[in-house]
């Protein structure tokens, strides 16, 4: 029986090893496509982080993907090898890129960096992870889980986010959020801004349209506003200051502040 506890025990410890740990790089796959006459970039990607920069000195669409893992044995890393699918070709106007890890092992995730043109614009899906997108001419997302980074974007943004938090900022055109949860904070928009939002705070400043909140749950916070606010809101404080003129047209419960 004791030694049976101390086999048990081994065992563990060795499980435990394979489990978790710093990010290991598996593989790596570059694919990189003219941009001539392209548009916009639409995108489907799953687990792993996605970054997007967009670049005014190059006329490439240029693909990073890393095969990435937290487990410390190798065991697997063929299997998922096996398993990436990276492909990035012309669609008409657009570049489509897709990213899979379907049959992968559990515990293999493909990070993707992206840089192009930024005069192209980028849609599409996002499975999990992190997400940043900068520096492009419009951005139309659907994102399930993870932080969204937004910055420098010279068009109309339009996100569906389920899970997870959203900075944007520096928009110039209207800006269209439909968000699960997570808190929202939202800046310099020239543009109007329309959000619906689950749950989590909304911080919203310097937008020079109008800006219509309708949230569940959460403080409510936008500074700035240089057109009409409206609001309907469930549960949440709510505090205006300097906007063209406010409506709130539903307020379940918290206090209103107008400055």
């Amino acid at each position: 029986m004791r030694l049976g506890t101390i086999m048990m025990a081994l065992a563990l410890v060795g499980l435990a090893g394979c489990i978790g740990g710093e990010r290991r790089l598996v593989d790596r796959t570059e694919q990189g496509l003219d941009a001539d006459g392209l548009d916009g970039l639409v995108l489907d990607v799953g687990a792993g982080a996605l970054e997007v920069v967009g670049d005014p000195t190059v006329e490439r669409v240029e693909v990073t993907v890393e095969l990435a893992t937290n487990l410390y044995g190798i065991g697997d890393d063929e299997a998922a090898r096996d398993a990436l699918g990276v492909r990035l070709e012309p669609a008409g106007e657009d570049a489509t890129l897709v990213v899979q890890l379907d049959g992968a092992p559990d515990g293999y995730y493909a990070d993707v960096f992206v840089r192009l043109p930024a005069r192209m614009t980028v849609a599409g899906i996002d499975g999990s992870g992190d997400t940043s997108v900068s520096d492009v001419a419009g951005l139309d997302l659907e994102d399930g889980s993870g932080e969204l980074v937004i910055a420098r974007v010279a068009g109309p943004i339009h996100l569906i986010d389920d899970s997870g938090d959203i900075l944007a900022e520096a928009i110039d055109g209207d800006v269209r959020v439909e968000d699960g949860s997570g808190d929202l904070r939202l800046t310099d928009v020239h543009g109007e801004v329309a959000i619906e939002d689950g749950s989590g705070d909304i911080d919203v400043g310097a937008v020079t349209g109008d800006v219509v909140v309708d949230d569940d749950s959460g403080d409510v916070v936008l500074l700035g506003i240089a057109g009409s606010v409206t609001i309907r809101d469930g549960s949440g404080d709510i505090t205006v200051e300097t906007a063209g003129a406010l409506t709130i047209e539903r307020d379940d419960s918290g206090l209103v502040t107008e400055l």
